[in-house]
């Protein structure tokens, strides 16, 4: 696993040169990987202790003791076996940080341990390694070019910075979509790493590249740098939906919420913009965030609510009546959008049947109001004008 990580580290992209250097003693810098290879294997085989250290750190970590059972020891065997390449990749990326630890001490650092840990972490991580996607320690570790058990993120280093972004760019396929996915988050957390990479337009470069992945992760990034750099994630939001896939947009309606927290305009002109396209698969999910973002705006709430109605997609008509249609009758209770008998026009017999239950709450408000939606509707059924009158006044008792 070492060597044929350093292998592809090696192999993938010209790997950096030290971030810290002694002046007067220069990096050497290696001519091919099999001296990398033959220096990792070398210091591996002869730190005997460190293995071990490793090793039990990885099984701390993962391996759940059962006190009750006596026969520990035999579990224990049991379960490491079924867990090899697990344990290894634990092991090995540990082992990868702690050299590059090694290379980041500003006043002594050791520059072979540069190449030999970033390149074994940078295999490690094109070849999908668990352990590294899930590392926070790794990314801040190459951007503020501080050891990992570090917590002093002041400014980023701009050797670093050139590192991480050298490694995310040599990501291809999937394994570009996971570490982007896991690493991006991370970095959005501290705004200086953040702007200097441009984390949200990195973020939004790979949700375009793959659409059918799980993009959460950079779509929680995008999210954070709203925090701080509300026109850059503003810019690459709006991208999203305009040149997004049905799934881009998917991840969007998802993740509408906590954007609504941050800004509610955005919020709201994201929603247009998909609306506007009226993607049937999404229209549903659509209708059901519009009431929460138009809360305070009933004007634009019942324009864009006749839209979707009148798009005749039964889905998100229902969705518009249960996520919104009741709210709004209690702020509205005569409907004067035109709202109610719109639905009914356009909505399928579920739509009509939940319709129903809300025109009997519109009568018991006010007869008025009541006969004003019943007259509207009759205005292109009279037939199902008279049977919602029978209906509703059977539901009311009268």
């Amino acid at each position: 696993m070492i060597g044929n990580s350093i292998e592809i580290g090696w192999n993938s992209f010209r790997i950096p040169d030290p971030i810290y250097e002694v002046p007067d003693f220069p990096a050497i810098r290696p001519i091919q990987a099999s001296t990398l290879k033959r220096q990792a294997l070398g210091l591996h085989a002869i730190d005997k202790t460190g293995f071990n250290l490793r090793l039990e750190n990885s099984i701390l970590r993962t391996y759940k003791k059962n006190y009750a059972q006596f026969d520990h020891e035999e579990r224990l065997e049991i379960w490491m076996s079924q867990n090899v390449a697990f344990l290894a990749d634990q092991i090995v990326t540990e082992m990868g940080t702690q050299w590059v630890d090694l290379s980041l001490d500003e006043k002594h650092p050791d520059t072979d341990r540069w190449y030999l840990g970033f390149c074994l972490l940078a295999g490690r991580a094109l070849q999908g390694s668990e352990s590294v996607l899930k590392s926070e320690s790794i990314p801040l570790s190459l951007a503020f070019g501080i050891p990992s058990d570090s917590r002093k993120f002041d400014f980023p280093h701009p050797k670093g910075m050139m590192a991480l972004t050298s490694l995310l760019n040599a990501a291809e396929g999937k394994v570009s979509s996971l570490l982007h996915n896991s690493w991006l988050p991370i970095l959005a957390v501290y705004e200086s790493s953040s702007v200097v990479m441009d984390v949200s337009k990195i973020a939004t470069a790979c949700i375009h590249n793959h659409p059918e992945s799980d993009n959460s992760g950079c779509m929680s990034a995008i999210i954070q740098v709203m925090a701080y750099d509300m026109a850059s994630a503003t810019r690459n939001l709006i991208s999203l939906v305009d040149n997004g896939t049905q799934s881009t947009h998917t991840l969007l309606c998802d993740n509408l919420d906590p954007i609504l927290g941050r800004s509610q305009p955005l919020a709201l002109q994201l929603l247009k913009g998909m609306v506007l396209n009226k993607n049937e698969a999404i229209l549903p999910m659509l209708a059901s965030k519009l009431y929460p973002i138009c809360r305070h705006d009933q004007d634009t709430y019942t324009r864009m609510a006749l839209e979707i109605i009148q798009s005749g997609n039964d889905k998100a008509i229902r969705s518009l009546i249960e996520y919104g249609f009741r709210q709004y009758l209690q702020d509205n209770p005569d409907d004067t959008g035109m709202l109610l008998s719109t639905a009914w026009k356009f909505g399928g017999d579920i739509s009509k049947s939940r319709l129903r239950g809300l025109i009997v709450l519109q009568k018991k408000k006010s007869d008025l109001y009541f006969e004003k939606t019943v007259s509207e509707i009759e205005s292109f059924s009279k037939s199902e004008a008279d049977q919602l009158r029978l209906d509703v006044s059977a539901r009311s008792g009268e």
